[in-house]
């Protein structure tokens, strides 16, 4: 049965079904298929279905497994210590379908009959289910679905559950276009699915269009039978916005912003207004020699300690805040204070950028380096030539 629709029955902004990787002479890709549901007017779509798929990079051994919450139902879990910008698991989505569909999706080209865009995404849902293989079509089966009372249909509620965002966006257009809903896509995977949420999460996910994969990596050192988590919601929100987007959910988040949710966004609005100020702060260090290196940490470090309590380690603010002490430890000749800082800023450049931690070391962390800077000690160079100036 051909599920796809020739070319010459495609509308301008069709969507069709695919299989990533492609099958040839039906054997089958040993890091499995991806069921895909995309508008061939897609940027990628060519890409996609012309270009080889890399192999997805795997861990040595297994840092996770997978099992029963108290109150969350299935969870994930680390069996080994975990540290930041670690790879914990990369996985093939069992499918990838477009968050929201329109009437024109319709292959009717009748366009005067009414269409129910339920029932018409379910089916396009239903077709990609009968691509997978049986252990897939298992796997998929077992996921959680949240929306059973919702009136929405089985395999909309599961992808709506369980569906983690996938940008398929042309990068080389504007953002307002990158934004349109058109690009926007959920993949559903058999593990990276189970993670469950957390307001201050300790891991997080990307998908890789190289390999076709989604890759979880650890955003905070994760010790051995600690709940993995991420985050469902965008973390800058308040506390009511953060609550609004998870009630389909059906859970009470009981991470460390939500204990006090006033006070914690009292806190976060705080770390917020700080950040912002973080530049002025940091010019008028410079201009004035008055203040000193305690002053300065004092101006900072109780930032770092309150975000460092509430899990907010992979906020930017808290990689910004470093640096800024890292900056003052190295103008200030404190070697103690350059390697403590330039450590937390290489773990947080990791939890960004996937690299072996070694190679940043040189960088940041070592004496040789930051002893050369131009800007080393340079507030005692600078007190040291004000003094000789006042004795001429």
């Amino acid at each position: 049965m051909n599920l796809v629709p020739t070319r010459q029955e495609l509308k301008d902004d069709s969507l069709v079904t695919i299989t990533i990787p492609a099958c040839h002479d039906g054997v089958e890709d040993p890091d499995g298929h991806t069921q895909v549901l995309i508008r061939h007017t897609n940027t990628k779509y060519a890409r996609l279905i012309t270009e080889p798929i890399d192999p997805i990079p795997r861990t040595s051994t297994s840092m996770y497994r997978i099992g029963t919450t108290p109150d969350m139902g299935k969870g994930m879990f680390a069996t080994r210590c975990l540290l930041i910008g670690d790879l914990i698991t990369s996985e093939r989505p069992l499918l990838i379908a477009p968050i929201l569909i329109n009437r024109s999706d319709a292959l009717d080209n009748d366009k005067s009959t009414p269409v129910s865009l339920g029932p018409l995404f379910e089916d396009m849902l239903k077709k990609l289910f009968d691509r997978m293989s049986p252990t897939q079509q298992a796997a998929f089966n077992q996921l959680a679905n949240s929306h059973v009372e919702d009136e929405i249909h089985p395999f909309t509620g599961k992808i709506r559950t369980n569906g983690m965002e996938v940008d398929l966006s042309d990068k080389n257009v504007d953002a307002d276009t990158r934004a349109d809903a058109k690009d926007s896509y959920l993949g559903i995977c058999n593990d990276i699915s189970r993670c469950n949420h957390s307001c201050a999460p300790n891991a997080y996910f990307i998908f890789d269009l190289k390999t076709f994969c989604f890759q979880l990596r650890a955003m905070q050192t994760i010790e051995p039978g600690d709940e993995i988590t991420i985050s469902y919601t965008p973390v800058a929100d308040t506390h009511d916005e953060r609550m609004k987007d998870m009630a389909p959910y059906s859970f009470q988040c009981q991470c460390s912003r939500c204990i006090d949710p006033e006070q914690s966004d009292r806190d976060f609005e705080q770390i917020m207004k700080h950040a912002q100020r973080l530049p002025g702060v940091m010019e008028s260090w410079r201009s004035t020699a008055t203040t000193t290196q305690k002053m300065a940490y004092d101006l900072h470090y109780g930032y770092v300690q309150l975000m460092e309590e509430k899990g907010l380690q992979s906020f930017s603010e808290y990689k910004s805040i470093v640096s800024a002490l890292y900056i003052i430890s190295v103008e200030c000749g404190d070697e103690n204070g350059a390697r403590r800082w330039g450590s937390l800023l290489i773990d947080r450049i990791r939890a960004e950028i996937p690299v072996n931690r070694e190679k940043l070391i040189p960088h940041y962390n070592h004496p040789d380096v930051f002893k050369a800077y131009s800007s080393w000690n340079c507030r005692q160079k600078k007190k040291e030539f004000t003094a000789y100036m006042e004795t001429m």
